[in-house]
């Protein structure tokens, strides 16, 4: 057998059937992607980008290289969307430097791996949650095909083009999974996320290429990239839109060529009446800042102009400004603050002219218009003036009095009292708890007064609780008993499902008692300790501790008589080890029990009696609980407890071993071959797959006296190996065939590398290989860290459970 056909045998098994030439279809798709104008990517490099900064080493993508300069690279994805990344400056601030680098890896390499990837793939792909548009898999994997076949590698190309065949696409009108002709999809996907990049462009670029110091793109560049949609993807449904955003930006393009020019010295030599129409215009250059996910952009959010930007400018003006704001509320041209509901996916609007100076009107009028209500504001200010309306509003009860309370208070202070009791009178419900936080800021008898008829009289617990959470710091009487009588009550009834009502009415009136520092208020909470749930045993030590719930400030010391009180309950909860799911990384380090908040609490109130390191491990948590625990008991003239011995120390490449394990629902007698596997785990390496193994395990053999299983893996800073603890809940269920029988976690924090597998799941999925192999990957790599290197990994799994219809 000759060289060449042992070659081509070796390729046969390595890539299956060769094909000598691409399918039509293929050609076709190919040879129209030619035409949209991408970088050609034949003669690039494929690397992968880190974070190269020590402290924080980590793979944040990986891409085509397109330029390599000496200051900074470009990367393109597979998504055709490129990043520039700015070498290593010392001359930058520590902070803003990101250590950006590449590593050059073989293409055909990871190709092939990719193949193999989409021939038997995972059950569970991992969520992709960046600030840039995201393109749907079918698009991508087609990506990966063509640049195959710019690279000459035809077999790979045609095979994975016949896969990214079989991928449903997401990309059509309805958003609903459907099979769509490959040109058609491609064209819908590649549309989509066209215009997903245009639109991020608008503003300052997206928010990886701000931060790495990148300029807004000029508007004819702008106006480039949506004729550009309009010409490429005629067939999308974005077509339409990139039409009237092209249009405007045409215009406004024009505006910006006949609109002279003035520096700022200029514009500020100009009558005012002139300068608010030349800051009106320069709106179309306004940034702005996302505030939240789901929310909006402010114009005023982040300060890129230091002050100076023309929103900033026209609230300085005043009111001057208002009648042209009013007649600009109707603009519709483009500034650059664009906002979105999540920035993960496609929600993006460009803020209008308009937009802007509605939110600059609310800045300088503390009033929220529309332009009718607007226009018929502004006559009543010219007639009445800008005290009386000032007055007015508060006064109506209807508007939210904190913006206008403050603009009456710094020119006629003399006059926020008497507005502000009558508008609490007449308060709409919504408006009652920002009316009572207002009173709370003015100290006379007349506002204590109002204050307490809220407490006694309002139908709404949580404007109760407010009111006696004002009062009390007021030091009035009346507060602690009028609260101690709604905890009697109110301490029975459940959290919500999560525990995180906002605000939450248990964590806003226990606040409210603990403030207090009223003995009687302590007494009741510990009076009713053992009977409430873990949640509220939690908000109970967080608000000893100096926490705030639903409040802003921080209370005061606890007199002696109470804090004596609060302490006592605090080490009553030393012993409370419960776990609350979700909330690990609390009061600075990884150990959610009750337990360690307790002592967190107590070093909080004595932290001179009660030491607590700022950041430990569970070994050493542990060993503090024990520690304040025989302080207290010293104090009280009781026994004290056996301080533990700690486990030998290890060797550095023993750093992952096995070294103890906790059963921590002792009680529960199912489960034994369980116990037993975890047991045998001891003296072995911690792995990727070692709680995959464990909870797969579960899955298959679905004890049906065991309901669910929790199990922590922990590893201190101390060379003294992992820790294993086992949680078991039992109890015989009824087992109903359903795709969401099964609820897994499996999440895991390594140093600062977070890594997790979402718990939807199939209710076959997790007994399969496939299912797991994300993360094992993504934990093997995590685990390659220095032996010192501290680890907390949760898994939690709910076998099939009784469906009741």
């Amino acid at each position: 057998m000759t060289r060449v056909m042992l070659s081509l045998w070796f390729v046969c098994l390595t890539l299956g059937t060769v094909r000598a030439e691409l399918s039509a279809e293929a050609k076709e798709c190919f040879d129209w992607f030619e035409t949209l104008g991408f970088p050609d990517v034949k003669d690039a490099a494929w690397a992968e980008v880190f974070n190269d900064h020590p402290k924080l080493k980590e793979l944040w993508g990986e891409g085509f290289v397109l330029e390599d300069g000496k200051d900074r690279f470009r990367v393109m994805g597979l998504d055709r969307l490129s990043n520039s990344y700015p070498r290593f400056d010392p001359a930058r601030p520590e902070w803003e430097q990101m250590r950006w680098a590449y590593v050059e890896r073989p293409f055909r390499e990871m190709a092939t791996a990719y193949l193999e990837k989409l021939r038997d793939p995972p059950i569970y792909r991992n969520p992709v949650f960046l600030r840039k548009p995201i393109l749907d898999r079918r698009a991508t994997v087609f990506a990966l095909a063509h640049a195959c076949w710019r690279k000459g590698e035809l077999d790979l190309a045609q095979q994975i083009f016949d896969e990214a065949k079989k991928i449903p696409t997401e990309r059509t009108p309805g958003n609903e999974e459907v099979d769509v002709p490959m040109r058609e999809s491609l064209e819908l996907e590649f549309g989509h996320t066209a215009m997903w990049d245009a639109l991020l462009r608008v503003g300052k670029l997206r928010w990886d290429e701000w931060h790495n110091g990148q300029e807004m793109v000029p508007r004819t560049e702008l106006l480039k990239l949506f004729q550009d949609i309009i010409r490429k993807y005629p067939a999308s449904p974005q077509a339409e839109r990139a039409k009237q955003t092209a249009a405007m930006l045409e215009r406004m393009v024009e505006e910006d060529a006949a609109h002279p020019h003035f520096s700022e010295n200029q514009i500020a030599a100009l009558p005012v009446e002139e300068q608010v129409r030349e800051w009106i215009f320069r709106l179309r250059d306004q940034s702005g800042e996302q505030l939240g996910e789901p929310g909006g952009c402010s114009v005023f959010g982040f300060d890129f102009d230091g002050g100076t930007s023309p929103a900033h400018r026209l609230a300085q003006i005043g009111y001057p400004a208002v009648p042209h704001l009013i007649e600009a509320l109707s603009d519709d041209r483009l500034s650059r603050a664009v906002q979105c509901s999540r920035s993960f996916f496609f929600s993006h609007e460009i803020l209008t002219i308009g937009d802007c100076a509605k939110q600059i009107l609310y800045e300088i009028t503390g009033e929220s218009f529309d332009p009718p209500r607007a226009r018929a504001w502004w006559e009543q200010f010219q007639q009445k003036g800008e005290k009386q309306m000032l007055i007015d509003a508060i006064s109506s009860g209807a508007e939210n009095p904190y913006p206008i309370v403050s603009k009456l208070k710094s020119k006629w202070p003399e006059a926020v009292e008497p507005a502000l009791l009558v508008g609490a009178d007449k308060a709409q419900a919504e408006m009652k708890p920002v009316f009572i936080r207002t009173l709370a800021n003015l100290d006379s008898p007349a506002a204590t007064e109002r204050l307490r008829r809220f407490m006694r009289e309002d139908p709404g617990l949580w404007n109760r609780v407010a009111a006696a959470r004002a009062l009390v710091d007021r030091n009035d009487p009346e507060a602690a008993p009028a609260m101690l009588a709604e905890w009697t009550h109110f301490s029975q009834e459940p959290l919500d499902p999560f525990g995180n009502e906002v605000p939450n009415k248990f964590e806003a009136l226990t606040g409210c008692l603990i403030a207090s520092g009223n003995v009687a208020a302590i007494q009741a909470l510990r009076k009713k300790w053992d009977g409430l749930d873990a949640l509220k045993r939690e908000v109970i030590v967080h608000g000893l501790g100096g926490g705030t719930w639903g409040f802003e400030d921080i209370r005061k010391p606890l007199p002696p008589d109470a804090q004596a009180e609060a302490i006592a309950l605090l080490v009553h909860a030393l012993d409370e080890f419960t776990q609350l799911d979700g909330q690990s990384g609390w009061a600075g380090d990884t150990t959610p029990r009750i337990c360690d908040r307790a002592a967190w609490a107590l070093h909080r109130i004595d932290p001179e009696t009660y030491s607590r390191s700022e950041k430990a491990g569970r070994r050493q948590r542990d060993l503090e609980r024990i520690i304040m625990l025989n302080t207290w008991r010293k104090a009280h003239h009781l026994a004290l407890l056996p301080v533990p011995a700690a486990p030998a120390k290890l060797e550095p490449e023993e750093a992952l071993q096995i070294t103890h394990f906790a059963d921590l629902s002792p009680e529960v007698t199912a489960g034994k071959e369980l116990k037993e596997k975890v047991i045998a785990l001891g003296g072995t390496d911690f792995q990727g797959n070692t709680l995959p193994y464990l909870i797969q395990w579960i899955a298959i053999t679905a004890d049906p006296e065991i309901q669910s299983v929790q199990i922590d893996v922990r590893r201190d800073n101390d060379l003294r190996g992992v820790e294993v603890e086992m949680r078991m809940e039992a109890g015989a269920s009824a087992r109903v065939p359903s795709p969401f029988d099964w609820r897994i976690q499996l999440q895991g924090t390594v140093g600062e590398r977070q890594f997790y597998l979402n718990p939807r799941a199939s209710s076959k999925a997790p007994r399969e290989d496939r299912y797991w192999r994300e993360f094992i990957e993504e934990a093997n790599e995590a685990l390659r860290i220095p032996p010192e290197t501290e680890l907390l990994i949760h898994a939690e799994i709910d076998t099939p459970r009784s469906v009741s219809f």
